[in-house]
């Protein structure tokens, strides 16, 4: 009779603890590395989001033209160096000088302020518990904004490292779409490649809400407040639109400089830059953004302002500016690696619906 080959042997207790301590000393490892790093990382997605900020611009000279891409991206980066410079020369005197007085004037609208709230007895409390106006602006969100930018240096050298990321993704993105596929099973590449494709639609998609918000905001505040002669209306509407790439609560906290600077002339100017900042407001939350949005992956509000204030608190003002791009890229993530592959769930919204945000119609519109 033929002898039954014995099964294999079981590794050994201490074999199998000393595996997975090894597993769980280079989990920590890695997740250490990448606390420690976290500003690096940060400001390569933001070179990222900048260079497909770039390679979008590239596709509208391509699409209107007949030069190839590399004439694409000369002509992208000469008009973005000519309207930078034009910036500089002729806005920038102004809007330096009226960033100087907003700097000098803003602790006395801040006294102001309190000497209002005083007056009544349900904020009285309150301001004698902040007697100190500076301490007004302290918080962990203004207080820690990371070890890049603590000084002009720091400042300089960030800018540089997201120009220079985003420029040479925008160069030559196939490069790096194929070097991350190279990490990824064969049998799975396909796959992977849509979902780098998503990714990319998904903030490409986010950053032309934003930049257009941005842009409107920052129009409105600057008209808005020169009709009601606000002092110092190109620096706010500045603000107002630097602000409001960081969505809900960017837009909330910019409205607050020019209601101050309203309250130096008096309570009742204050109230009408209250109701103007109402008004932007609703505009572009139930006019422009919900046009824009049809376009882009549906990001709930709640979990937007949950992320930009637990990242706030980590890692300062670029984590709360980078927190709802972050949020989109790991939504999409997890709706097609974990929800459609390993669940297999399929959404029930309706795929000819040009009003779904799923990111299997949002791909296949993206490839139109």
């Amino acid at each position: 009779m033929t002898e039954r080959a014995a099964p294999p042997a079981s590794p050994p207790f201490a074999a199998r603890a000393l595996e997975a301590t090894a597993i769980v000393i280079g989990v920590l490892i890695v997740v250490l590395l990448l606390w420690r790093t976290a500003d690096v990382i940060l400001l390569a997605f933001a070179g990222a989001l900048f260079g497909i900020f770039l390679r979008t611009l590239m596709a509208f000279v391509t699409s209107r033209t007949r030069l190839g891409e590399g004439m694409a991206l000369l002509v992208v980066m000469t008009l973005l160096a000519g309207l930078t410079i034009a910036a500089v020369v002729f806005a920038a005197p102004s809007v330096t000088e009226q960033f100087d007085q907003f700097v000098q004037r803003f602790p006395e609208a801040v006294q102001r302020l309190r000497s209002y709230a005083a007056q009544y007895p349900l904020t009285r409390r309150f301001v004698a518990d902040h007697s100190d106006a500076s301490g007004l602006l302290s918080g962990p969100f203004l207080g820690r904004i990371g070890g890049f930018f603590t000084s002009l240096f720091g400042l300089i050298g960030a800018a540089l490292i997201v120009f220079f990321i985003g420029l040479y993704g925008a160069i030559e993105p196939d490069v790096y779409r194929r070097g991350i596929l190279r990490l990824v099973p064969p049998a799975r590449r396909n796959r992977a490649g849509e979902v780098i494709d998503a990714v990319v639609l998904s903030l490409r998609a986010w950053l032309n809400i934003r930049l257009l918000s941005m842009a409107v905001i920052g129009l409105m505040t600057t008209v808005g407040l020169l009709v009601l002669r606000v002092p110092l209306a190109l620096a706010l509407g500045l603000i107002a639109a630097l602000l409001t790439f960081i969505p809900y609560i960017g837009p909330t906290i910019s409205a607050i400089p020019p209601i101050l600077m309203g309250l130096m002339e008096s309570p009742t100017k204050a109230l009408w830059v209250v109701a103007l900042s109402l008004l932007i407001h609703v505009v572009e939350a139930y006019l422009l953004t919900p046009m824009l949005q049809r376009r882009a992956m549906s990001l709930s509000p709640v979990l937007a302002i949950i992320t930009q204030v637990i990242l706030g608190t980590i890692w300062g003002l670029l984590g709360m500016a980078l927190a709802t791009p972050i949020t989109a890229v790991f939504l999409v993530l997890i709706e097609m690696l974990y929800i459609e592959d390993t669940l297999g769930d399929v959404s029930d919204i309706d795929p000819q619906n040009e009003d779904d945000g799923t990111m299997s119609e949002l791909l296949r519109r993206g490839h139109q």
